[in-house]
């Protein structure tokens, strides 16, 4: 029985070990511990059986990093990505006008504008923009009408921009 016992403890531990990742060593010493003070195992089996986990422990050290990318874990981003702003936004609303006019009564619609675009610090001096929205002929805005089905909405250029800053100021 005892030897059972001692098969099965060699491959919870195995599995464990091979979970350490989750498992937390003191949590394992705790167990160890525990099976000792039951008489399923020996000291010298419990110290055996930890020196062990620790040699297995000291050998996947390298391995740990392959298996933490392969979780999802992603390395930090080049440092050019993070010089580089997103800008965006959405508008949708319903408008309603009543006019005093009686030929043309009143007027409901619905409306939306699309706007995106990007800032990036090319260098310390050095900046760069540009962007795009929804819009039709209007100049004034870039609101498109939800009145017509069938027609393929505009994109237009909203801004661009590059800004030299010779000399770099303080503030505050």
């Amino acid at each position: 029985m005892k030897k059972l016992m001692f098969a099965l403890l060699v491959l919870v531990m195995t599995a464990v070990a091979s979970g350490a990742a989750t498992a937390n060593a003191s949590q394992v010493d705790m167990l160890i511990k525990k099976l000792v003070e039951k008489g399923i195992l020996s000291a010298t089996e419990a110290e055996a059986l930890i020196s062990e986990m620790q040699k297995e422990e000291a050998g996947k050290a390298p391995e740990k990093a392959a298996v933490e990318a392969e979780k999802g874990k992603v390395p930090s981003l080049p440092k050019w990505v993070e010089k580089i702003d997103l800008k965006g936004d959405f508008r949708l609303r319903y408008q309603r006008e009543e006019t005093t006019n009686t030929n043309q009564g009143t007027r409901n619609r619905g409306r939306y504008r699309l706007r995106a675009g990007l800032v990036a610090d090319v260098t310390d001096q050095w900046e760069t923009g540009f962007g795009i929205c929804s819009g039709g002929a209007n100049p004034r805005s870039s609101l498109q009408t939800f009145s017509t089905g069938f027609e393929t909405p505009d994109l237009r250029l909203d801004y661009a921009f590059a800004t030299y800053m010779p000399v770099q100021t303080r503030q505050g």
